[in-house]
């Protein structure tokens, strides 16, 4: 009988790359050098139980995860999670607009940090 576990963190690893795209594992791996623990439960039950979830699809977990990372000022991830946005189909036209409707609710200065972070993604080449 194959060991549920195993299943879920398989299938996380596989939305894990879909939904970062190649940097997703390198993204994970201070957490995996640390703390495979961690790393299993972040894989397997984020990525390999919520996020297989049917009813959201990844572009609108794409933009959900920015908005809150957003409103967290947590820059370093939202650089990763913008990169996952553009590769699920997520338009730089789209994520304008989410800062700058975000803007009136998290301040200037945090919807600031979100253009600079954007600016840096787009000009490493991921266009959307």
């Amino acid at each position: 009988m194959p060991d549920p576990g195993e299943a879920r963190l398989d299938a996380g690893k596989r939305i894990r790359e879909t939904y970062l795209g190649p940097g997703g594992e390198q993204a994970f791996a201070p957490i995996a050098e640390l703390s495979p623990t961690m790393r299993t439960w972040v894989v397997g039950e984020l990525f390999g139980n919520a996020y297989a979830s049917e009813v959201l699809d990844l572009r609108v977990r794409s933009l959900c995860t920015i908005t809150s990372l957003l409103t967290l000022h947590r820059v370093e991830p939202l650089r990763n999670h913008i990169r996952g946005a553009l590769a699920n189909g997520v338009t730089r036209a789209e994520l304008v607009a989410l800062f700058e409707q975000l803007l009136w609710y998290v301040g200037l200065p945090t919807a600031a940090a979100g253009f600079t972070v954007l600016s840096e993604v787009l000009a490493e080449g991921n266009d959307g």
